[in-house]
């Protein structure tokens, strides 16, 4: 559970199927992004292999360059 009000964040990536994504203000940790349905992701933890559903507007593209840390 996030302890952050998640209305804060101004707007939401375009979030797609494929992309690496964080949810909070820490790079880490990463999700994949398994679908995506009008406002809702379903995520996996890309190190636990734990599935789980987001609202999209706290999702946050991670960059090419971040994703290879």
């Amino acid at each position: 559970m996030l302890n952050r009000d998640d209305t804060t964040f101004e707007a939401f990536d375009d979030i797609q199927v494929g992309d690496l994504v964080r949810t909070g203000a820490n790079l880490y940790p990463h999700y994949a992004v398994i679908a995506v349905y009008e406002d809702m992701c379903w995520v996996r933890d890309i190190q636990s292999g734990m599935d789980g559903l987001t609202p999209a507007r706290i999702c946050h593209r991670i960059g090419a360059q971040a994703a290879e840390i």
